[in-house]
């Protein structure tokens, strides 16, 4: 697809999304440039005040001629300021409402696919997020999707710039057809010349936006790495890596400026030998009044910006295509990827309650279809039992859990809940009945009575507390200042591994589930806090049915059931 048949798309896209608003700003743009050109008109009769004759004999000054003798308006230096003045504040106040309206639809625009996206994205299967690289996402969320601002931004502006060029040549070929028609001719030639950069802009356009993608990842990785890099000493190595990109970003961004600057120079330089050119043209062969002459260079004078401008945004335009095509490529990855059922629900009260077995039928599964991890497993977890899981690192113990979730779905056979098909089960009622807790507790950037909610506005502050001592973590929760207002994320220091990980034992329980997914939960736990977590599942589990993930052989004797998932693959 070539470059202006991709600028239709967009003004397309950009139109269908608000359509009268957008007409709106259109017709608003043509108003503003419209006064514009009759503030050109109203120099006319002072122009002829000051040459002290008739209008002259050109189309422009034949019609006020007779508009003024139509009116029976006496022309003065008086009126002839007043109009000017009335305009000047007509345009000014037209800008400002043009720029909040047109502000308020391109940010509308980019909430929007921003939001479409997420919402693609935290609907789509756990088996296809589980295989992506997160950082090209919050790359395209945070980073290019603003560039979709600047892309309309720059859009309109050359919409607008074409629409007041077509108003100031419409004046000037009442002027003078012959000398509007040479500079037009020399605004196409310019064009043309100018045209290779273009292409190459394109192409630095999509090498910034993958090198940009590529920064963004070398700090992500020394984030996640921050610790191993503190205590191996390997921060030079992350600084290097870093760097690399940080040097290859800012010669991407230099280039892409020189590329900018270059037509932007040549047409300046252009634009003024040309309009010389008019002036000594008329000045020497024209034959037109001093009036019309002064009117010509004045119209000429601001269409030649105003083609340059036309340029300049359409490389701009040119430059952000990247950035927009690999968002929408993202947002129509993420579309094929989505079931018809895959819709945001909000959260409900309603649950399933466990109380016979989940059941394995004959299932086979696999990340991969010629490497299975399970075939033709058969096994059942008892309802209200407290179900080990173990065997050897990475044999298969929690995508066995998975599947329970329903987050992945078995290739062949099928999982039944009490009988029934979990594919058949509402999916947000059976999700509502699972609390699940994995060895790495995870914590929103937001207060601790949000990260226990979870978004369930029922929970009291008095349940929490109540369940923050249950698991023995209300004491040092009263030790913070904020209490439950105190403001967590995934790298705060205020509470240690073991406290985290009770936290995340308490949202658990708050949920009131009907089936607890414990994923090595004890693995931070000191063996007095261990055992008392266990105690508490042991109370628990004539209530809920309890799958527990461990490695630790010492804790088997609790459970009711096992399984051992060595066995089954």
């Amino acid at each position: 697809m070539n470059h202006p048949q991709k600028i239709l798309n967009l003004y397309t896209l950009f139109y269908r999304f608000s359509p009268a608003r957008n007409i709106g700003i259109f017709l608003t743009n043509l108003l503003f440039w419209l006064s514009q050109g009759v503030g050109i008109v109203t120099l006319v009769p002072l122009l002829q005040m000051l040459e002290k004759n008739s209008f002259g004999k050109n189309r422009i000054f034949e019609v006020l001629d007779k508009l003024v003798s139509f009116l029976g308006i006496t022309i003065n230096i008086e009126l002839i300021l007043g109009l000017y003045l009335c305009l000047i504040l007509f345009n000014s106040l037209i800008l400002y409402a043009k720029s909040i309206w047109q502000s308020d639809v391109q940010q509308e625009y980019t909430a929007n696919i921003r939001k479409d996206i997420f919402n693609k994205l935290i609907l789509s299967d756990w088996g296809y997020l589980s295989g992506q690289n997160r950082n090209e996402f919050s790359h395209i969320l945070t980073s290019e999707i603003p560039n979709i601002t600047g892309l309309n931004f720059h859009l309109l502006s050359m919409l607008s710039a074409m629409t007041i060029t077509f108003i100031y040549v419409s004046l000037a070929v009442l002027v003078s057809l012959y000398f509007t028609l040479f500079v037009l001719f020399c605004g196409l030639v310019m064009y043309l010349l100018m045209n290779r950069y273009i292409t190459r802009t394109y192409t630095v356009g999509r090498d910034n936006f993958f090198t940009n993608r590529y920064l963004y990842k070398q700090f992500d990785d020394f984030w996640d790495a921050i610790k191993f890099a503190k205590i191996h000493g390997t921060e030079k190595y992350h600084f290097d890596r870093f760097n690399e990109q940080n040097q290859q970003f800012a010669k991407e961004r230099k280039r892409m400026i020189r590329l900018s600057l270059t037509p932007q120079t040549i047409n300046s330089i252009a634009s003024a030998a040309i309009l010389s050119l008019v002036v000594y043209a008329g000045y020497k062969f024209g034959g037109l009044s001093l009036s019309s002459f002064l009117i010509l260079i004045l119209l000429f004078s601001r269409i030649f910006p105003q083609l340059m401008k036309i340029h300049t945004t359409y490389i701009q335009i040119i430059s952000l295509f990247p950035s927009f095509e690999n968002t929408m490529a993202m947002k129509n990855e993420l579309e094929a990827k989505l079931k018809d059922s895959s819709v945001l629900r909000d959260t409900t009260t309603s649950k399933i309650s466990l109380k016979k077995e989940i059941a394995f039928q004959n299932v086979s599964f696999g990340y991969n279809q010629d490497k299975p991890i399970f075939e033709h497993l058969n096994l059942t977890v008892p309802a209200r039992n407290i179900t080990g899981i173990i065997g050897s690192s990475g044999i298969g113990k929690t995508t066995l859990m998975d599947m329970v979730t329903g987050i992945l779905i078995p290739g062949q056979g099928k999982i039944q809940i009490d009988g029934q098909d979990l594919g058949q089960l509402d999916r947000a009622t059976w999700h509502n009945s699972i609390a699940y807790v994995s060895q790495d507790s995870v914590f929103t950037n937001s207060s601790l009575r949000e990260n226990l909610a979870m978004g369930n506005g029922r929970i009291s502050d008095s349940a929490m507390w109540q369940t923050l001592d249950r698991v023995n973590a209300g004491q040092f929760v009263r030790e913070q200042a904020e209490g439950l207002d105190t403001i967590m994320s995934n790298n705060a220091q205020q509470f240690s591994g073991g406290e985290r990980q009770r936290l995340a034992i308490a949202r658990a329980l708050l949920r009131e589930p009907s089936l607890l997914l414990l994923d090595e939960i004890t693995n931070s736990l000191d063996s007095k806090n261990e055992q008392h977590i266990i105690n508490i599942l042991l109370d628990l589990k004539k209530d809920i049915t309890i799958l527990f993930i461990t490695h630790k052989k010492e804790l088997i004797k609790y459970f009711d059931e096992t399984i051992d998932v060595d066995k089954f693959v």
